[in-house]
């Protein structure tokens, strides 16, 4: 018979893991609560406990996930060794927050001279949200500089609730209708 046991595997640090999943890492309320907790200073898990109200097992075991992903280191008390004090790896933190930005930054488009003339087309169904979103986005971004169109196999009006939308990051797509793919043969 044969055996399904894998091998285990270090767990990824926060400098190998993508920047994206290490956010998701500190998505979690309790991980947040103990980084706060340590921005100013090392602490004893006793400590934590009593900062935040959370029982010492819940504390523990997310000291433990925020451990295996380098974002908090432990060291042992000057004094005697025996005391375990927790504390935020700040070069980490710096380097997630750095990589962070980085994942998701939009690049910026070459300059005008260097861009091909270039037409994009954004179809879809009703073209009424998604495409004509996709047109005001890529017309913005470009600065112009593309030839944008949408158009649809069925399309309908443009909805309300995607002008909206857009308005609300300062494109307006209000001028915008809704026409067939036929119309854009050419």
């Amino acid at each position: 018979m044969k055996s399904d046991i894998r091998p285990q595997t270090e767990p990824a640090s926060a400098a190998t893991l993508p920047g994206i999943e290490t956010l998701r890492l500190l998505t979690d309320d309790t991980r947040l609560r103990l980084l706060r907790a340590l921005r100013y200073g090392d602490k004893l898990v006793n400590e934590l406990v009593e900062e935040t109200g959370l029982p010492q097992n819940l504390v523990s075991y997310h000291l433990s996930a925020l451990r295996q992903a380098d974002l908090v280191q432990l060291h042992k008390s000057d004094v005697d060794g025996r005391a375990t004090y927790y504390g935020v790896n700040l070069p980490t933190l710096t380097a997630l927050y750095q990589q962070l930005g980085n994942d998701l930054t939009i690049p910026s488009l070459p300059p005008r001279s260097e861009l091909p003339p270039l037409t994009v087309v954004f179809l879809c169904r009703a073209n009424s949200a998604r495409s004509q979103i996709a047109e005001g986005w890529l017309r913005a971004l470009s600065g112009g500089r593309v030839t944008v169109r949408s158009a649809g196999t069925h399309p309908t009006m443009v909805h309300p609730l995607a002008e909206r939308v857009m308005a609300e990051v300062g494109i307006d797509i209000g001028h915008h209708h809704s026409k067939h793919v036929d119309t854009l043969a050419h």
